[in-house]
């Protein structure tokens, strides 16, 4: 099962990676058509700031650590069981 401020992490790492790959001074060796495909993708990508504004509006979905509220907490609480 995957948790809110795991996928908020997974999509900031996204971010970093593809920028990366465009970049060939930190990634030298990736071929241009990767290049082209990692930069394709980063031209509709949300950006970092895009990213916490949907952690803020949809914090059940994606968690950021600048929110308040534990994910581990929400979860249990939101949980049916409960």
């Amino acid at each position: 099962m995957t948790l809110p401020d795991e996928r908020y992490r997974s999509m900031i790492w996204a971010d970093r990676l593809l920028k990366d790959l465009c970049d060939p001074s930190k990634t030298p060796r990736v071929p241009k058509e990767i290049r082209l495909r990692a930069g394709s993708v980063l031209r509709h990508w949300p950006g970092e700031y895009y990213i916490d504004r949907l952690a803020e509006e949809a914090p059940e979905i994606l968690y950021s650590s600048k929110q308040p509220v534990d994910p581990l907490y929400r979860m249990v609480k939101e949980h049916p069981n409960n």
